[in-house]
């Protein structure tokens, strides 16, 4: 009968062993995920299903995904994140993204975004936050936090996710953000531009900043032609994408500033322009804004003061890579 009790101890003891093995394995795999990633990847207590991707060339980007339980807004997540860069002196750049017109969710918090699956009624919702942070190297550390939820929240609720199931991505950038002083001189900062950046993109140098003008701002944007123009560049068409004749995408896209949709959104209008010098260099500026047009209208009807996200892309040789813009019927205002 004792030795039943041993056996049947045994057993037991190995059974167990199976099922707790693999929650262990799963936290060690995460330490050790962790342990060879740059600490700016801030790997939180807690993580599981931690996958890493290093870089195969020197400066290509390192980045680190997990899962983590936590209920919205995840405030201790956060927290840890946010404590252990800024700590090792990490600094939070203003929006969410290098070249996006949206703020950083360090100022404006957590957004949500509802969409339809194709074909249903059903919806679903994302709940993301999204930030960058920077160090003295150049170096640039960028976090996307979101939680999905099947669940719309009614009306006259706040909304929130249904499930603590939170995914958290990070990527670490080497050497990615520019100095000011070194820029090419077709990179201009206007007066009054804020919150300024510079970074490369491939083989281009990019420059945005924050900028209060008219709608439309067409002192700013003759003020910038008259300074380009000074240094020898010519205003040209918008380079067509290969899918398109170059005689039809003339048509739409003169030279001068040409306004439309921003990429095909419907919340944003742009106003961009396109410029060449003798030694085959290109830049483009682009000044976008949140706005709508109303049905049928080419131009904006508002005139008042807006915030304008203003990038410019400087290519040293060759036209600049081809971005989209749904033109309105409306002539481009030619450079003077």
């Amino acid at each position: 009968m004792r030795r039943v009790r041993i056996l049947f101890l045994c057993l037991a003891s190995y059974v167990a062993s199976s099922w707790l093995l693999p929650s262990a394995r799963g936290r060690l795999d995460a330490a050790e995920g962790a342990g060879d990633l740059p600490p700016a990847l801030v790997v939180v207590e807690g993580a599981r299903d931690v996958v890493r991707n290093l870089p195969k060339e020197e400066l290509d980007p390192v980045s680190v995904s997990y899962e983590v339980t936590a209920s919205y807004p995840a405030s201790a997540v956060l927290g840890e994140i946010r404590g252990k860069l800024e700590s090792a002196g990490w600094r939070p750049l203003p929006r969410e993204s290098l070249g996006a017109i949206h703020p950083s969710s360090l100022r404006v918090g957590w957004r949500t975004h509802i969409s339809a699956f194709r074909g249903t009624d059903e919806e679903t919702r994302s709940f993301a936050w999204n930030a960058l942070w920077r160090n003295s190297a150049g170096d640039v550390v960028a976090f996307t936090l979101t939680y999905r939820t099947k669940t719309v929240s009614p009306e006259s609720q706040p909304a929130k996710p249904d499930n603590d199931s939170l995914h958290v991505e990070a990527t670490l950038s080497r050497n990615l953000l520019l100095r000011l002083e070194g820029l090419p001189e077709a990179l201009i900062v206007l007066d009054g531009a804020g919150d300024t950046t510079a970074w490369r993109f491939k083989d281009e140098q990019r420059l945005g900043y924050d900028l209060l003008a008219p709608r439309p701002p067409s002192e700013v944007m003759a003020a910038l032609g008259e300074r380009l123009e000074k240094l020898g560049w010519t205003s040209v068409s918008e380079p067509p994408p290969p899918w398109r004749p170059e005689s039809d995408w003339a048509k739409s896209h003169k030279p001068g500033w040409n306004f439309g949709a921003s990429r095909g959104s419907d919340s944003r209008l742009e106003w961009r322009s396109t410029w060449q010098n003798t030694a085959g260099g290109s830049v483009r500026y682009v000044f976008s804004y949140a706005a709508v047009l109303p049905a049928g209208a080419t131009e904006d009807p508002e005139h008042g003061v807006t915030h304008y996200y203003v990038e410019a892309n400087y290519h040293a040789s060759g036209k600049p890579n081809f971005i989209l813009l749904f033109p309105s019927a409306r002539s481009p205002i030619k450079p003077e």
